[in-house]
């Protein structure tokens, strides 16, 4: 019985992980699409100005 609650206990964990995976992917997007939708896509980064 071991073997199993250390099964469950390891597909409890992943779904944790895949859970944070995508609240960090949604912020990422999120972090681009404001960055996009606010200017940052105009050049700055190699103007010369």
């Amino acid at each position: 019985m071991s073997n199993l609650n250390g099964i469950k206990t390891v597909a409890n964990f992943n779904s944790v992980i895949v859970v944070l995976q995508v609240v960090v992917m949604i912020g990422i997007t999120g972090m681009v699409i404001y960055g996009v939708v606010h200017g940052e896509d105009t050049g700055t980064f190699t103007s010369s100005h």
